[in-house]
Order: C-alpha cells, then sequence, then structure tokens
C-alpha cells in the first residue's frame, strides 16, 4: 500500500485534495516503484475522481516530509514517530520500574521487531502505535503534555484506518479511568475522538 500512501500524500500537496485520477493519469507512482500499479478505489468514489480506499491520515502524516525529500523524507517522518514511541516507552518504564529496565525497554524496542521494521515502512500500523505509547506515559505521568498528546493522537486513530477505531475507544477509556472515572479527563479524551470520527463519517458520506 506504500505508493497509494505516497499518491495521497502528493495530491494533498499538489492539489489539496485525495483525487488520485490526475497522479495516476501521469503516472506519477514511477518516481518509487517500478510496478504498474492500480488504484485502490473506494467503492463509492464518483464517476471521474479516484479516491483511494485508504483513509487520508498517513498521507497527511507523511506529506511534510514527502515535500522535502520525497519517499525518504516521508520514511523519516514515519521514523520520528517510531523515536517518540521508544521515548515514551523509555519513560514509561523509568517511572514504574527504574533505570536498568528502561534501559532495557530502550535496547527492545529500538532495535528488535516490530518497531525498526515499521520504520522503515508507510503502512498505518507503524504510527497507530504513538497513541498506545502516549496514553501508557499519560496513565504513569499526568502531564498536560502527555494528556494533550494522547487525546490528540486517539483522535487521530481512525483516520489512519477505521479499524483502529476499537483501540481508540480502548485508550480513551483507560485515560478517563485512570485513579478512578473522571468526567473532565473522560470529556478530554472522548470529545476529540467523538469529533474526529463524526467528521470522518461525515467524509464518507459525502462521497
Amino acid at each position: 500500500d506504500e505508493p497509494h500512501y505516497l499518491l495521497s500524500a502528493e495530491s494533498l500537496l499538489a492539489d489539496g485534495d485525495v483525487d488520485l485520477k490526475n497522479q495516476f493519469d501521469q503516472r506519477a507512482f514511477s518516481k518509487f516503484t517500478s510496478a504498474d500499479l492500480e488504484p485502490h478505489t473506494a467503492p463509492r468514489s464518483p464517476r471521474e475522481r479516484l479516491y483511494a480506499i485508504h483513509t487520508p491520515g498517513l498521507s497527511a502524516l507523511i506529506a511534510p516530509g514527502y515535500a522535502v525529500s520525497g519517499f525518504e523524507g516521508a520514511k523519516a517522518m514515519v521514523s520520528l514517530v517510531m523515536a517518540a514511541v521508544v521515548g515514551l516507552l523509555f519513560f514509561a518504564s523509568r517511572s514504574l520500574f527504574g533505570e536498568a529496565t528502561a534501559n532495557f525497554v530502550f535496547l527492545l524496542s529500538a532495535f528488535c521487531s516490530p518497531l525498526p521494521i515499521y520504520a522503515n515502512s508507510l503502512f498505518p500500523d507503524a504510527v497507530a502505535t504513538l497513541p498506545v505509547a502516549a496514553t501508557l506515559a499519560c496513565l504513569v505521568s499526568p502531564r498536560r503534555a502527555f494528556s494533550a498528546l494522547a487525546s490528540a493522537t486517539i483522535a487521530g486513530l481512525p483516520w489512519m484506518h477505521p479499524r483502529f477505531l476499537p483501540l481508540a475507544l480502548l485508550l480513551a477509556l483507560a485515560l478517563a479511568f485512570r485513579g478512578g472515572f473522571s468526567a473532565s479527563r473522560a470529556a478530554a479524551a472522548f470529545l476529540p475522538l467523538l469529533a474526529s470520527t463524526g467528521l470522518l463519517l461525515l467524509r464518507f458520506q459525502a462521497w
């Protein structure tokens, strides 16, 4: 699926949309694959348009890197996310278990499967690890920065892929019930997620 996410990133940058018709007409995918790419067209894509079946969250995330350095820049964006995941896991481990365990967790997450493999791949499962790590850090240390990062990345999960919605709900519940249920924490976790999911459903409906 990598070329399709790259094409969507290019369309966002060049056209301000995710209609890939002109990208396929111009065979823009030849810049990063030698294959004769077939469109992954959404079933309800309007006539004369090519909307990919993939949601555009990952494409939007990699777009800045793609704009600077193409395919390598896009992979660099995912690698930055993976680096943040490793840092958050290290912080959570050190807070709970101490320096020695945190160092082991750092080595394990940085050099063993799956993170190093995902760091070199453009796939939504890679960046879906960020809200999990952010939630763990927030559960360990309820700093505002961690809470904001967790809420924002949880809200972005459905745009990475709709299959992540159950994970998003579980993470939001974890934030809401940290140390006992809190209405304010529940609102901070669920309102952005509900708004994000509603916008995604409106997007599907518009198609």
